[in-house]
């Protein structure tokens, strides 16, 4: 096996604006460095052609439910069977990346001996990203993300997940796409004693903020259908894991312990504990009541921070 990195993914149809982001996402894949390798899963309309114009690899069989949705399970294993590489990494397929992801990684991988490395992005007006050439370079992405974007909160979905071959025993069969299978991810790699890294500060990760026109009527109750599927499987609160359960954090400097401080932060935290640690499950019912208020006012903190940076941006 070789010693680099393969990054893998799924794709909406290329179809509209999904076609032109996803599209821009992967040609910022294909610049990165020789010894990365690119695999998109799925035979969704476009992707072979997609692939073969940014000479990526394709592979079209992956698991899905009766609906045609991919199974996490599935599109892991398969990626594992197909890499060339040891480190395996699943990146949403409309995110754009830098060249610095595999020296972070890199450095991940030296400092630790089981892992999981978990990221999170700049959300950008779609607009802005499709204005955005590649060929520009990482310095005009970094500063689309941090000059125009909002970084996703910390108590937010992430969109990177990077591991090395073998961490997984079983993994559940989330849908992806329709939530939690990321709190899935985090919450499996604790529960087998590897470290979870929050590498947020040391990359860029730029992801527009979708458009694209969203179900409706069937399609929509489709669609959150599945999402509580994806919720029980998963389990209650207490299994909604995410970066403040990581065990560390990397910075461009190095790495550090995750020690969350603010209070609602710290709470989060703690709500966790029972899905860790069987001596505490007496206290999932009162989590599981106290949650729904804990939830607003992260809610409130998050959407105040959001008007904040959006009037800094105005008043630039």
């Amino acid at each position: 096996m070789g010693a680099g990195i393969t990054i893998f993914t799924t794709c909406k149809p290329f179809e509209g604006e999904a076609d032109v982001l996803q599209r821009k996402a992967l040609e910022t894949w294909s610049r990165i460095e020789p010894g990365c390798e690119v695999l998109v899963l799925g035979d969704e309309s476009g992707a072979r052609e997609c692939c073969e114009s940014l000479g990526l690899r394709h592979h079209p069989d992956v698991k899905r439910n009766e609906w045609g949705t991919p199974l996490l399970d599935s599109l892991f294993r398969t990626a594992e069977e197909l890499s060339k590489n040891n480190l395996l990494c699943y990146v949403n397929a409309d995110v754009l990346l830098t060249s610095e992801l595999p020296r972070v990684l890199d450095r991940v991988r030296h400092a630790f001996e089981r892992f999981l490395v978990i990221g999170r992005r700049w959300n950008v007006e779609p607009e802005r990203v499709r204005a955005y050439s590649p060929a520009e370079g990482d310095a005009a992405l970094s500063d689309l993300a941090h000059g125009f974007g909002l970084l996703e909160p910390v108590f937010g979905g992430g969109d990177l997940f990077a591991f090395p071959r073998g961490l997984w025993r079983t993994l559940p069969p989330f849908l992806m796409g329709r939530g939690r299978w990321d709190s899935g991810l985090i919450l499996e790699a604790r529960r087998l004693g590897a470290c979870v890294i929050d590498v947020t500060p040391a990359i860029t990760a730029v992801h527009p903020i979708h458009s694209y026109q969203q179900p409706s009527g069937v399609g929509a109750s489709l669609r959150a259908e599945e999402m509580r599927y994806n919720a029980r499987l998963l389990g209650g609160p207490e299994c909604v894991f995410n970066a403040l359960n990581a065990t560390h954090v990397a910075t461009r400097a190095g790495f550090r312990r995750n020690r969350p401080k603010h209070p609602l932060h710290v709470a989060r935290v703690l709500v966790t504990l029972p899905a860790l640690h069987s001596i505490l499950r007496p206290a999932i019912p009162l989590i599981r009541w106290l949650t729904p208020i804990a939830r607003r006012l992260l809610w409130v903190r998050a959407r105040l921070a959001g008007y904040r940076s959006s009037w800094r941006q105005q008043s630039r």
